[in-house]
């Protein structure tokens, strides 16, 4: 029998303070932003977090309601539009360039994990956020 804790989340962590360093580190992992790594895997992070990978995933799921792949896709992208919200000299950037900043290999990959995540495409967003400005600036 697996116990499980309110979230239905298997409980594979028997020490709480253990659990807590595994957070404390995560917490370390993103405000480094350490997921625009180019490549990173799931082991990768797992050393950065000195932990395993079984724990990592469990606690990705349990903290953050998500899964190694998607976790690190969110972070980028939530990042990159950070980004371009309050650096508005990105809007000129190629996507190639803004995919290379957030730790995608590839334009073409960035693109189409950008739609996905927010169902507009890169560039018709920063057209949004031109518009957007320049409606601000005539305010």
């Amino acid at each position: 029998v697996v116990a499980t804790n309110v979230g239905g989340i298997p409980e594979i962590i028997k020490n709480n303070e253990t659990e807590e360093t595994i957070l404390k580190n995560l917490e370390n992992f993103e405000k480094k932003k350490q997921s625009h790594t180019p490549g990173i895997s799931l082991a990768q992070m797992s050393v950065m977090l000195k932990t395993n990978a079984k724990y990592v995933s469990y606690i990705l799921k349990k903290y953050r309601n998500s899964d190694f792949s998607n976790y690190i896709n969110d972070c980028r992208i939530d990042f990159i539009i950070n980004e371009m919200n309050s650096n508005p000299q990105l809007l000129q950037y190629k996507i190639s360039a803004l995919a290379e900043i957030c730790g995608y290999p590839s334009h073409s990959q960035f693109t189409s994990i950008f739609k996905a995540k927010k169902d507009i495409s890169p560039s018709q967003f920063i057209e949004f956020l031109k518009k957007k400005k320049e409606k601000n600036s005539n305010n």
